[in-house]
């Protein structure tokens, strides 16, 4: 059972069963599960095989999490230089004890390349060593599609248009 947040249950985060969900500490896992428009991956170290994912990486990625769960990163990345080339910097980062967080394009399931921001955070173990990753993957292509027509119609408009925020009807966008 799991508990109630902020009013809501959370959503489901897949996980295997058995050995290989060994390390995935269960409340951890439902609090990554609350995110809806955020695909989220919790990934072995130094394999790269994915070991849970919420539901969201149908949304974002395109996959069902049945599809990702025991399966190495690489089918997410352009081709196998990506692949590397991810590794290498994320290990760099990872190294230097930083976060890894930046901009970079990944194949979506259609085959298509997606924008996306990219978070990284390592899983520490007791001793300090790191065990895995946690990778929060946002699709931010749309979203930046999106702000240049609302920039163009805002701007191109020959009357007043302002963008509100329901919640507080602050001001976000005005011509």
């Amino acid at each position: 059972p799991s508990a109630r947040r902020n009013g809501c249950e959370p959503r489901s985060m897949t996980r295997p069963e058995g050995p290989a969900a060994d390390g995935v500490d269960a409340d951890f896992v439902d609090l990554l599960a609350d995110s809806d428009n955020h695909a989220v991956l919790v990934i072995d170290r130094p394999s790269r095989i994915i070991r849970a994912c919420n539901d969201a990486v149908v949304r974002v990625l395109g996959y069902k999490p049945s599809e990702l769960i025991g399966r190495s990163t690489e089918i997410l990345h352009l081709d196998r230089k990506h692949f590397i080339e991810f590794g290498e910097i994320l290990e760099r980062e990872i190294a230097a004890g930083r976060p890894f967080h930046r901009r970079y394009g990944i194949r979506h399931r259609d085959g298509r390349t997606i924008e996306t921001m990219y978070l990284v955070v390592p899983i520490i173990d007791k001793s300090g060593g790191v065990t895995g990753s946690v990778s929060i993957v946002r699709d931010v292509g749309g979203a930046e599609a999106n702000r240049r027509l609302l920039d163009l119609v805002v701007n191109e408009i020959p009357v007043s248009v302002a963008v509100t925020r329901i919640a507080d009807s602050r001001i976000l966008l005005a011509n």
